[in-house]
């Protein structure tokens, strides 16, 4: 990513000096509109916010960003070009912590992520159960779908949701079958 993000700003300095580099330092607000100028001032997506049925309240909300994306797919699979491939058409996304004050246990992690084709998430899909496959030996069948997939492994559920363009994450203890649900 740095040497990329490096040979951007070398080629626009080389063809309009300090100038284009001012410009695109102010229109580069994320990683994306360096690395990809086609999609350069494209809008990132937002999602509606999360509800878990059971309560608890959010802790921390973050993102990882299209890199983020390439790096946990990469380290997870130890496969360059299945992570390259997942984060290719990122378009947003967030992460949001839910714990319960009374039970350190029950904390549950929402990762919502947005692409910028139905066909885009569902490489990321993919990417994300062969992660999981990786990490956890067993655990997931060879003729699991890719777009509604629940694992468990030592007490945690991890459930991966495709819904066109949207694939959402979700990762909490296994005895609480806590559903995310989404408001506009």
């Amino acid at each position: 990513m740095y040497i990329d993000g490096f040979a951007v700003v070398a080629e626009r300095h080389r063809v309009g000096g300090p100038a284009a580099v001012r410009a695109l330092r102010r229109d580069a607000v994320a990683t994306r509109d360096v690395l990809h100028p086609d999609r350069a001032g494209a809008e990132r997506k937002t999602f509606g916010d999360v509800v878990l049925r059971g309560g608890g309240r959010v802790v921390d909300r973050d993102r990882l960003g299209e890199q983020g994306v390439v790096v946990l797919i990469s380290r997870g699979t130890g496969k360059d070009n299945l992570a390259l491939m997942a984060g290719d058409g990122w378009a947003g996304d967030e992460l949001v912590r839910w714990e319960h004050p009374d039970d350190a246990d029950a904390a549950i992690t929402v990762w919502s992520t947005a692409w910028v084709s139905a066909e885009d998430a569902k490489d990321f899909s993919y990417a994300y159960r062969r992660l999981l496959a990786t990490r956890y030996p067993g655990a997931v069948a060879g003729d699991a779908n890719d777009d509604d997939l629940r694992v468990v492994h030592d007490g945690r559920v991890w459930t991966v949701r495709r819904d066109d363009d949207i694939v959402r994450v979700m990762v909490g203890p296994a005895t609480q079958e806590t559903a995310p649900k989404t408001s506009p």
